[in-house]
């Protein structure tokens, strides 16, 4: 609810209650939003410069979008409470809890600010909202502030400016979430001691960081999450005491400590060139005289010459000799390895994984072999074991030290040299340049044997997202099915601002594991389709595809994959696949051929019955996502925003 202070006039609403005002041009610029203290104590107002002040009582979720022009206007969801507000505002000032009744009040508090605008806001303004819980910053100005003790557990800035002294943020000693990114945090934030046991998400991405936080080391939740990802001055932890490196090492193997690959691979000082031993100097190299010096120095330098060229030239020579040779060589030498491998009942009955015999030295360099400069590691064959075949997908899943993996193989010898291995070893570099948690992580590559190499993914507990809807066993509480579908929501931001992903994605491509993380599973990248992908009838693809891909209409993929996710996210709340009711009515083909059909112009509904079971604000971000027009689907990165505020 709205109101205008005037001076002959006061006008005061219920709450619940909206005010039907037309939004008013010239309250100026460089409002401010603060409590209306003259006026009304259980009023939130917008300072206007240049006319009276609009004020509102405080709702359940209010979020304040900060806009250039200056006008004031606003919406409101009876049904959530959530009130939304534009407004040009420069500074949000002190702010408190309705006094005349303590039951109500503000529990979720966004501020979105604006680009050409300046939005000053300090964390103190907000210590008298006694029953806020998450708040939410988005490009503004961050005052330096001690803040009194605060029971907000969710804390979220991004985009924003920050003071250039460490963030305070003692006060907040219930803090279960905290995500500061693309904020030039050089520092981590003060935290309360309390705050390390019950603080189980912790996201610094796209700072400034320099030096390790070791603080973060000491966080005590057991399914704690840390993304320290984009900070590119970020080294190892220095300093740290053999606790806090063994937790370094074990949170990194958990996949729980994401950082960059650089920052992993960050070598430490090696004996050859720091801890030079004494005995290793030419007790004589300093009674030389300058002519014999000389002379060393003029044989040395013909000799690393000659050498050089020897090298080098051949170097020309094999891999000339081994691109022409090729074909023949591998001719010469299949029909024996393939009857030796086949009569001992394929790469599982050779048992690969119990110390393989090493090919020759000629051989293997011919079945490519891994490039020496890779971004990903070589694993020991030794350690898998209980391989088993998918014979649906042709994935291979294993145990690799305890843990369960997935195993994508190629036969060297049943594909062509210069291209599918080529391929299938440049797709496993471009894996291993992802890091992000809801993104299946490439952990290495192994060469099963002579003929066979793999690449070797992080498993999945609780299988593919449809297996795991459909399990009736299982009890997703909805705070855990907002926690999955903002999972979803983010790993596919990450994916769109990191590669050039051009999938078509369906939820079987959706895995699960044991904390319930939603993964995107980028093995799908291995398959070789051999031109476009085809949209067959009753291969349960087409509804999760967009209506401007399947009419031939000019598309972008951005646009495209968040309409797959708003399938996603409805099939989330439903557990039903989409057009379920269809399906078991009609079949597969012919329920195919209607949603097609109903492209051209229907509404495009995959879950009918999504409304009846799910809150109105998620129901909207979803249609959104489904939006017939592609420029008016949001982002993927929207989605993730609009979750958290949920």
């Amino acid at each position: 609810m709205l109101r205008r202070v005037c001076s002959a006039a006061l006008l005061l609403l219920a709450p619940g209650v909206m005010a039907a005002i037309l939004p008013r041009m010239g309250c100026g610029l460089n409002a401010a939003f603060q409590q209306d203290i003259a006026e009304s104590v259980n009023q939130w107002c917008i300072a206007c410069p240049v006319s009276p002040y609009e004020c509102f009582p405080p709702h359940d979720s209010v979020t304040l979008q900060v806009q250039a022009e200056d006008s004031v206007s606003y919406d409101l969801n009876n049904t959530t409470d959530a009130f939304t507000l534009r407004a040009n505002v420069n500074l949000v000032a002190a702010l408190r809890d309705p006094v005349t009744n303590t039951s109500t009040g503000c529990r979720h508090l966004a501020i979105v600010g604006n680009a050409s605008t300046t939005t000053n806001v300090s964390l103190a303004s907000f210590q008298g909202l006694a029953r806020l819980t998450s708040l939410v910053l988005q490009r503004v100005v961050l005052q330096a502030s001690t803040p009194p003790t605060s029971s907000v557990a969710s804390i979220t800035i991004g985009d924003s400016t920050l003071p250039n002294t460490t963030l305070n943020l003692q006060a907040f000693e219930q803090l279960t979430t905290l995500a500061i990114t693309n904020s030039s945090l050089s520092s981590c934030p003060s935290l309360a001691p309390a705050a390390l046991a019950t603080l189980s998400t912790l996201n610094l991405r796209g700072n400034a960081l320099t030096t390790f936080p070791t603080q973060v080391l000491h966080l005590t939740h057991a399914n704690v999450s840390i993304d320290l990802q984009g900070n590119p001055s970020l080294g190892v932890p220095t300093n740290a005491t053999p606790t806090e490196l063994a937790t370094y090492a074990s949170l990194l193997k958990s996949g729980q400590l994401l950082v960059d690959a650089a920052t992993i691979a960050t070598p430490a000082p090696t004996a050859a060139t720091s801890n030079i031993s004494p005995s290793m100097i030419d007790p004589t190299s300093s009674s030389k005289t300058p002519s014999s010096a000389g002379n060393a120095l003029s044989w040395s330098t013909v000799l690393l010459i000659v050498a050089g060229c020897c090298i080098v030239a051949g170097v020309v020579f094999v891999l000339v000799f081994r691109h022409r040779k090729m074909s023949s060589f591998l001719t010469q030498q299949q029909s024996s390895l393939a009857a030796s491998f086949l009569a001992s009942g394929g790469d599982r009955a050779m048992s690969p994984f119990s110390a393989p015999a090493r090919a020759s030295p000629q051989f293997v360099p011919n079945v490519g072999p891994f490039p020496a400069l890779a971004s990903y590691r070589l694993l020991d064959a030794s350690e898998f074991s209980r391989i088993k075949t998918n014979a649906a997908t042709g994935i291979l899943s294993a145990i690799y030290k305890s843990e369960p993996v997935m195993l994508k193989k190629l036969d060297v010898l049943a594909v062509q040299y210069d291209t599918h291995l080529d391929m299938f070893l440049r797709q496993l570099e471009r894996a291993s340049l992802l890091s992000h948690r809801n993104v299946v992580a490439l952990l290495g590559g192994v060469q099963l044997s002579g003929i066979a190499i793999a690449g070797v993914f992080e498993g999945a507990e609780k299988g593919s997202l449809p297996s795991l809807l459909a399990n009736d066993q299982v009890d997703l509480s909805w705070a855990l099915k907002l926690q999955m579908a903002t999972g979803l929501a983010d790993g596919l931001a990450y994916l769109q601002e990191h590669t050039e992903d051009t999938t078509q994605w369906t939820s079987r491509d959706i895995l699960v594991q044991q904390d319930y993380d939603c993964k995107w599973n980028i093995v799908r990248w291995f398959d070789d389709e051999g031109g476009p992908s085809l949209v067959r009838y009753g291969s349960a693809t087409l509804a999760y595809v967009a209506p401007e891909a399947l009419l031939s209409q000019p598309s972008t993929r951005g646009p495209m994959q968040v309409y797959t996710l708003g399938v996603f996210l409805g099939e989330l709340a439903t557990r039903l696949a989409p057009y379920a009711e269809r399906v078991h009515e009609l079949g597969a083909v012919n329920t195919d051929v209607m949603v097609a059909e109903s492209y051209g112009a229907s509404p495009l509904v995959p879950h009918a019955m999504m409304a009846e079971m799910t809150p109105e604000g998620y129901c909207a971000i979803v249609a959104d996502c489904l939006r017939r027009e592609p420029s008016a689907r949001p982002t993927a990165r929207d989605v993730v925003q609009r979750l958290l505020l949920l």
